[in-house]
């Protein structure tokens, strides 16, 4: 009987093996710690049923920043250092198989960054319009790995426990009430896998458009309210900018967040107040924002 393989053709199936086996070593491969394709994480970016923005982007102001389409304030075209520790994060959460969520993401600021760097991104924001645009401007080469997301946070959106590896929440926090922020960082809780990352970057209650609002701040900490930054009134403070925001905001430094935190388990990794160069002359201290990263502990 002929051999079904002859020798030549068996010779030339061993090369071609051997050229595959070394292409394939230099791949990194991991296991999957969570089914990426669970439709709670949202819409990926591929699908062709996606339609294209029909509201263009507003003009930026002469600051850089952004009005977002639905009056929640404005994406800012600055990045600060949390934020790029989440973009920098992102590549090592895909290694292990697990995404990171941008919360608030808008128009993409912090999510196109992280999925440039071989992330893998879910991309929250209430305004659909946001996340199409976030979708055109990060192009066809990122979308395999991008998910979009317009549920609402924190009352909608869900996700299974321990399937995060990071979250950011930036520019949101300031717009939810106490009890959505405890319903929040309780999400966050159970959302992030052990050692996962929390990333929030808010407006400070020393924020130079506020004036004097601080001693409201102080005094209610000092009666023990949890969350003292509650403010009502803000287009009083900022009329100017009155149509691009809401009339409520939620300012919050170390003293309320830290407390959440750690109530819930996190160890926290950098707590610090800061400022963007688009507002140095109005904020020289460099006190006007604040931000914390927190790591989901260990052995919860």
């Amino acid at each position: 009987m002929k051999p079904i393989i002859n020798n030549k053709i068996s010779s030339l199936l061993k090369k071609l093996s051997y050229i595959f086996l070394g292409a394939m070593s230099s791949v990194r491969f991991h296991s999957l710690a969570c089914d990426l394709n669970n439709p709670l994480f949202g819409t990926r970016a591929t699908n062709a049923t996606l339609r294209k923005p029909s509201r263009a982007i507003p003009p930026s102001l002469a600051d850089g920043r952004i009005p977002t389409l639905n009056q929640t304030g404005y994406m800012t075209s600055e990045l600060d250092e949390l934020s790029d520790e989440f973009i920098n994060s992102a590549a090592n959460w895909a290694e292990k198989g697990l995404p990171v969520v941008d919360i608030g993401a808008a128009y993409g600021i912090t999510a196109i960054p992280a999925l440039a760097n071989n992330g893998i991104v879910i991309a929250n924001d209430i305004g659909e319009e946001h996340l199409l645009h976030l979708r055109v401007k990060a192009g066809p080469e990122l979308w395999p790995h991008l998910y979009l997301n317009n549920k609402r946070f924190p009352e909608d959106l869900t996700f299974p426990n321990n399937s995060i590896g990071a979250i950011i929440m930036r520019s949101v926090a300031h717009y939810l009430k106490p009890t959505q922020m405890e319903v929040a960082l309780d999400n966050a809780s159970r959302w992030l896998t052990p050692g996962g990352e929390l990333y929030i970057i808010t407006i400070s209650p020393y924020h130079y458009s506020l004036g004097s609002f601080i001693k409201t701040y102080d005094e209610h900490w000092d009666t023990g309210n949890s969350w003292p930054g509650e403010i009502l009134n803000l287009k009083k403070y900022i009329p100017d900018l009155a149509k691009d925001i809401p009339n409520y905001l939620h300012v919050m430094d170390e003293r309320p967040l830290k407390k959440a935190l750690e109530t819930r388990g996190f160890d926290i990794v950098t707590s610090k107040l800061f400022g963007f160069a688009r507002s140095l002359s109005k904020d020289p201290k460099g006190i006007g924002y604040y931000g914390i990263k927190a790591i989901k502990h260990i052995t919860r």
